[in-house]
């Protein structure tokens, strides 16, 4: 989805805005981490048998906030009705993160690691965004139309706001200057879901998951 955020503060493209870079593919930094990556891979275990008891018992109840919008850990647990068990939609989002990789950043540890690496080469007026996998870049808002370039994992930018009649694709500009059309739920931005983890009071706990407005 291309947030209505991205459409307010989208500006134009100078000529002379930094080149993008071509790709960047999901790295895993968090699995083999000699202190941290037994905690991570147990992490995705829970969060591939949907197991609300065990995620809940991962969100320390003291020392720390688990939700970008102040939720307690509780609130948190309703908020995403874990205790509806699997069908709870936290695990999509969750899903979505992981598979987006995993990064180290200091003493904490951050998915997915593209998102942490747009929000480390953000600037104020380059709005760079990631395709998510796979995609086709297209010469109009339409899967009918031409194809211009098969994407995957490519860092993209948008060029120009998007209408909402045909809010669910994006303009975007790709590394070779190339300018075409993408489905926007393709797409993933530095205001998307992500998840943190850190130590508290000497444990690997998930400490925060949000998205940013």
């Amino acid at each position: 989805m291309w947030p209505s955020r991205l459409i307010l503060t989208v500006v134009a493209l100078a000529i002379s805005s930094p080149a993008l870079a071509r790709q960047i593919p999901p790295r895993d930094e968090c699995s083999n981490a000699e202190d941290f990556g037994p905690f991570y891979r147990h992490f995705k275990d829970v969060v591939a048998r949907r197991d609300a008891k065990a995620l809940i018992a991962l969100i320390p109840v003291k020392g720390t906030n688990p939700n970008v919008v102040g939720l307690e850990p509780d609130s948190f647990v309703q908020t995403w009705k874990l205790h509806n068990g699997k069908s709870s939609l936290l695990w999509r989002e969750l899903d979505n993160v992981l598979n987006a990789g995993c990064a180290q950043d200091g003493s904490r540890y951050f998915a997915p690691y593209t998102q942490l690496w747009l929000s480390r080469t953000a600037t104020k007026d380059d709005l760079d965004m990631v395709v998510y996998g796979k995609a086709n870049l297209y010469a109009a808002p339409t899967e009918s139309s031409r194809v211009l370039a098969r994407l995957d994992w490519d860092v993209v930018r948008p060029w120009k706001p998007i209408p909402v009649s045909i809010s669910k694709w994006a303009a975007v500009i790709v590394a070779n200057g190339t300018k075409g059309y993408v489905p926007s739920a393709a797409l993933r931005d530095v205001f998307d879901y992500q998840a943190e983890f850190a130590l508290v009071h000497g444990q690997w706990s998930f400490t925060y998951f949000g998205a940013s407005d």
